[in-house]
């Protein structure tokens, strides 16, 4: 690692970490717990807020757990230097996770407009919303690509290696992805309460 281009705190940070998993592996103990530093992750309550548009508190309280695990994995990529595949896993993960987020808020939604019984496709979700104008189909078609990088995680039926596929900018577009999606349906929300 070339210490120079990092700050003082940092370097002293990495180094420190490094001398713990060192005494770690040497004593074969592996208990040591670092505390999480606070005020990293949004609060539950917080996010619940933000997702009034789904009809069920349990949904709601599920994808707000689970955009808490996002935050993590985020905060993850963003304060560590992580590398090669570990880092690009990281953030199929995430991004997989966001395609889990998004598919439960878009079905929960079309099921409000269009109930059913069925269990219905992403894509036949998704041209609900655009039907009655919550959507537009760019943010359909980014769903879907969302939902595709998702549907990765089942391992068994990939098709080449899984190297050199998953980039920074790929999470970026997924952030971006949902909350135009969440925007949209706020503002289709404050329009119908």
């Amino acid at each position: 690692m070339n210490y120079k281009k990092h700050s003082f705190l940092e370097n002293l940070v990495g180094f420190l970490l490094q001398r713990l998993e060192d005494k770690e592996k040497n004593n074969k103990r592996g208990k040591t717990k670092i505390r999480f530093p606070k005020g990293v992750l949004r609060k539950a309550k917080g996010i619940r807020k933000e997702l009034d548009f789904i009809s069920t508190g349990t949904l709601r309280r599920n994808i707000a757990y689970h955009l808490i695990l996002a935050d993590f994995y985020n905060w993850l990529l963003n304060r560590f230097y992580i590398g090669l595949t570990l880092k690009e896993m990281l953030i199929k993960e995430t991004i997989a996770l966001y395609g889990n987020i998004m598919a439960a808020v878009v079905f929960n939604v079309a099921n409000q407009i269009e109930p059913t019984d069925e269990r219905r496709g992403i894509k036949k979700a998704c041209s609900i919303l655009i039907n009655h104008n919550i959507i537009e189909k760019d943010l359909k078609d980014d769903i879907l690509w969302v939902w595709g990088i998702r549907n990765k995680v089942h391992i068994e039926g990939l098709k080449e290696w899984e190297y050199n596929k998953y980039e920074m900018i790929d999470l970026e577009r997924t952030l971006f992805v949902w909350n135009e999606l969440k925007i949209s349906l706020i503002m289709n929300f404050l329009r119908n309460p």
